[in-house]
């Protein structure tokens, strides 16, 4: 399903980041091609528009109800704002490229201090990662099952003294929208796929 999505906020979302059209591909797991296509003509699939929005931290109706709002109103330059933030927090979040992915809300708490509160796109079967500072490293992978629910393996690092050493790697079974914590020490991660 193509879509008509405002190519003005995509690039001003892009440039408030930083990024060359290269590196928005390689965070969506677009084509450079798929990018250059959209930012000259206006066109999308859903699910590029979902890839851009979830790398971008906005809402896809945003991208498309953009179209008759000034660029530069309130609500973009906020969702500028907390997007920068969320990437400074999340430090490196790799998004592979594939149709078969499961979008996963992740948030992460100290002693009931947020750390950081991400969505990350992850192709099912395949591992994702985010740091947080040089502390602590979360990989994990998501696998829809046939009954609907998620598996959610994670892999938790710490990386304090400079070493890469790994504290826990437990795995959650959740559903679609529903939130599953995982515990360790002072921390606690919260899960919630999107599919």
């Amino acid at each position: 399903m193509e879509m008509q999505v405002n190519i003005d906020v995509i690039k001003t979302q892009r440039s408030t980041r930083a990024w060359s059209q290269t590196q928005l591909a390689e965070v969506s797991g677009l084509s450079l091609r798929t990018i250059q296509r959209i930012e000259k003509t206006g066109v999308a699939s859903l699910e590029s528009v979902k890839s851009l929005a979830s790398v971008l931290e906005i809402d896809i109706k945003d991208i498309q109800e953009c179209l008759n709002k000034p660029a530069y109103s309130l609500k973009s330059k906020l969702v500028t704002l907390f997007g920068a933030v969320g990437i400074i927090l999340s430090g490196l979040v790799m998004l592979p490229a594939t149709a078969q992915s499961i979008m996963v809300d992740l948030e992460l708490t100290e002693n009931n201090e947020e750390l950081a509160n991400v969505q990350i796109l992850n192709e099912e079967n395949s591992e994702s990662e985010m740091r947080i500072s040089d502390v602590l490293k979360i990989t994990f992978t998501s696998t829809k099952k046939s009954d609907g629910t998620v598996l959610v393996s994670t892999k938790l690092y710490d990386l304090s003294d400079g070493k890469e050493v790994l504290i826990s790697s437990p795995s959650v079974q959740t559903k679609h929208k529903e939130t599953a914590e995982i515990r360790f020490g002072n921390y606690s991660l919260f899960l919630t796929p999107n599919l």
